[in-house]
């Protein structure tokens, strides 16, 4: 029979056909698909196309895949779809395209009307059913997707080689009462044909006028026509009926696919402000990262200075500051890391008290369960009982009842090794909850303990602090006496006649240069006296070059020295330490130590460029321009006591007035370096004050966080203390219902004793 065969189907791509299978193919990415492919956005089970023998007709159905199957363009997700000859299909993104082939079996043609039997009308040809006659196929109400203009499968299957005929079966009653006018003059047609062509199939008509036999047949063939081109529209009406069924169809897939939009545009709205949110965080990290930087390295520079300006006191009181920061800071890290052990303690006490939970969940079934067992056996004991006495009325006690009453003993007894084995099961689960309680007491005491060493090492931080503010203090007061005393001096050298120390403070700045402007003028009086003084100075200029020569003896044995540490030899060591290979987590600790050293070679060379400016020789490391800085501060004390002598010996007047000119720029100097330290002292101060007040912020924080993990630890101890007391009140339920279980059996036992004996 040409209905019962089926279409065959085919993908074409691009120089290669696939065949599709005669019932379902499936399509993934599993070697076990019948069509495997590896392209991009194809699942292991991606589609299936199934033959509808009701639709006749290829189904594509979506196996709810993350980018779903195309179909001329249109995505399906998760749904099903008839197709058509042409239609394009691919799977996933970036894959190739396949045309859907349909090859259709040969139609068979018609036997001529009049050659044609009663028993002929059986055989039928192949002929497309209506799309509505079908309301109860599954795929009937699957839409048609456009695609490229293909021609329908009602109309393949009608061929040009059939010959006009009378239709062999009534159409569906329903599209008749749509299309009234239509539907009248095609039962006008098909009744008519059907009156005429009865006889014709029964036997062929002997006529002897040739005439009446072709205007007859010409009939024949014009009514047929016309019931062609009726049959023809109304199945065109029953196609635009099913395209109205799927354009409200598609409305609606539409409708949800916008809402689906519409969702989508709303997760990418919110995920975008939550990148962006995440986006500002990290500039706000790298921005604070970066002032962090740009501080450390304005205190490096501090630092520099005033190990360049200040002396040894300051070095030692800045290098203690430095290590009591530095002590510090590894309190605060040690603190942080015992806060975060503290707060791993807290989780893992949290998920025994959830796991004891779960176990204590468990328990309660377990004893629902037993409890639901002992009332179905005292139901079971219960009928038995009223079956054996019932038996012991009727009849006497056979060997089948003493066989049950053995089996009910059984499983009494049963029963008794269960309650028992559940009451050690309780045992063990009470020795755990009580192993698991002293667990917590000693998590809670070792808790206790790290808070007091927290609490303690804070006050010895503040006690630190308080002694540190003390001791800088005390430094600002000497410095403040020191600044006073050489101004005093300074004075007394001025004017040696007032030697009280009153009169030296009553004196002001601007007195001390009238002085100096007197000590000018009586210098043009006494330059006569000068020539006296050259003899001296000739004599100063011999010790002088005394003094070079000591000093080029200090320079080689400076060199000598300098020879062991060298900047080539810290240049050496940079590029071994750049050429050594180090992992991956150690790369910064590789890339700071190479900025150290950079940093120091450039500080080195820029001290070493100014001590070849001031006449001195050193090589590139920070020994040989420590000593160079010690040698030239020494040539220059020496230098000053070769003056003072040299001006003891020259008259005062000289003395003042070379005095009065030096005296005048170093007390400039000596005021510009004043201000200095002070401006640096008060800044340093006051980011040591910063820093302060940044760590009892932070301490305070951790007080606070301190504080709500023991008001944690509080609300754990009270959740035990309330799953211990309903544990308690479990097991005394258990018990009491153990104790009924017992009491019943021992009823039980003597209700069957009373009965043995009766039967007996």
């Amino acid at each position: 029979m040409l209905q019962n065969r089926q279409m065959r189907g085919y993908l074409k791509a691009t120089g290669w056909v696939f065949k599709l299978q005669a019932e379902t193919t499936t399509v993934g990415r599993h070697r076990d698909c019948d069509l495997c492919l590896l392209n991009e956005g194809v699942e292991e089970h991606h589609a299936r196309i199934v033959w509808s023998k009701s639709e006749r007709c290829f189904v594509l159905s979506d196996l709810n895949t993350s980018h779903g199957t195309y179909v001329n363009d249109c995505c399906i997700h998760n749904a099903a779809v008839r197709l058509t000859p042409g239609d394009e299909l691919s799977f996933g993104c970036g894959g190739s395209i396949y045309q859907l082939a349909i090859d259709s079996p040969p139609m068979l043609r018609p036997p001529p009307i009049h050659n044609r039997t009663a028993s002929q009308n059986s055989h039928q040809l192949i002929e497309e059913p209506p799309l509505t006659s079908y309301p109860s196929s599954p795929f009937s109400q699957l839409p048609l997707l456009p695609g490229s203009p293909s021609v329908p499968i009602a109309w393949v299957s009608r061929g040009s080689s059939i010959t006009p005929r009378p239709p062999d079966r009534q159409r569906a009653a329903t599209v008749g009462a749509k299309w009234t006018g239509q539907s009248n003059l095609s039962k006008q047609h098909v009744t008519s044909s059907r009156i005429w062509t009865g006889p014709i199939g029964r036997g062929p008509i002997q006529r002897t006028d040739a005439m009446a036999s072709q205007s007859s047949q010409a009939l024949q063939h014009l009514l047929q026509e016309k019931e062609e081109r009726l049959l023809r529209q109304e199945d065109q009406v029953r196609r635009l009926v099913v395209f109205e069924s799927e354009s409200q169809r598609k409305d609606g897939v539409i409708a949800g696919l916008r809402d689906e939009v519409s969702a989508l545009r709303h997760q990418l709205t919110m995920s975008q402000q939550t990148d962006h949110d995440i986006k500002h965080r990290l500039l706000n990290m790298e921005r604070d990262i970066n002032d962090k930087r740009e501080q450390i390295e304005l205190v490096k520079e501090q630092m520099i200075e005033l190990q360049k300006c200040s002396s040894e006191v300051i070095r030692q009181s800045v290098t203690e500051r430095d290590l009591k920061i530095s002590n510090i800071r590894g309190q605060m890290e040690r603190l942080k890391r015992e806060n975060r052990n503290s707060t791993g303690l807290i989780t893992s006490l949290q998920r025994d008290l959830a796991s004891r939970e779960k176990q204590a969940l468990k328990l309660a079934s377990e004893v629902d369960r037993l409890r639901q067992e002992i009332r179905r056996k005292d139901i079971q004991l219960g009928s038995t009982a009223t079956k054996f006495f019932f038996s012991l009325q009727i009849s006497t006690m056979s060997k089948k009842h003493q066989e049950e009453l053995l089996n009910h003993a059984n499983e009494a007894m049963t029963l008794k090794k269960s309650i028992e084995k559940l009451e050690d099961t309780l045992r063990e689960k009470q020795r755990l909850l009580e192993h698991q309680t002293t667990e917590k007491d000693l998590l809670y005491n070792r808790l206790k303990m790290k808070f007091e060493e927290q609490a303690s090492m804070l006050a010895e931080y503040e006690t630190q602090r308080h002694s540190q503010q003390e001791r800088s203090k005390a430094e600002l007061e000497l410095v403040q006496a020191q600044v006073k005393h050489f101004r005093d001096q300074l004075l007394l050298m001025l004017s040696p006649e007032s030697s009280d120390s009153t009169s030296c403070a009553a004196l002001s700045d601007q007195q001390v240069l009238q002085q100096l402007a007197e000590f000018l003028g009586e210098k043009e009086r006494l330059k006569n006296k000068l020539e006296e003084s050259e003899r001296g100075l000739l004599e100063a200029l011999a010790e002088h070059k005394m003094a070079a020569e000591d000093s080029e003896k200090l320079k080689s044995r400076l060199e000598t020295c300098q020879e062991l540490c060298s900047a080539d030899a810290l240049k050496k060591a940079m590029t071994s330490l750049q050429e050594e290979s180090v992992s991956p987590a150690l790369a910064w600790v590789q890339a700071s130590v190479l900025s150290i050293m950079a940093t120091h070679l450039m500080l080195l060379q820029s001290a070493t460029q100014a001590l070849l400016k001031s006449g001195i020789d050193v090589s590139h490391t920070t020994e040989g321009v420590l000593n160079g800085i010690t040698t030239m501060v020494n040539e220059h004390q020496r230098n000053k006591v070769e003056l003072q002598h040299l001006k003891v010996h020259l008259e005062n007047l000289q003395e003042r007035e070379a005095n009065s000119t030096e005296l005048q720029v170093h007390l400039r100097i000596t005021r510009e370096e004043l201000e200095q330290h002070k401006k640096q002292m008060v800044v340093k101060q006051h980011d040591l004050e910063k820093e302060l007040e940044e760590k009892k912020g932070e301490l305070e924080e951790m007080k606070g966080e301190l504080e709500e993990k023991k008001g944690e630890l509080e609300t754990v101890r009270q959740a035990q203390t309330t799953l211990q007391q309903e544990v308690q009140t479990q097991e005394a339920s258990w018990h009491a219902m153990l104790e009924e279980t017992g009491r019943r059996e021992e009823k039980w036992q003597s209700e069957v004793q009373k009965a043995l004996e009766r039967g007996s």
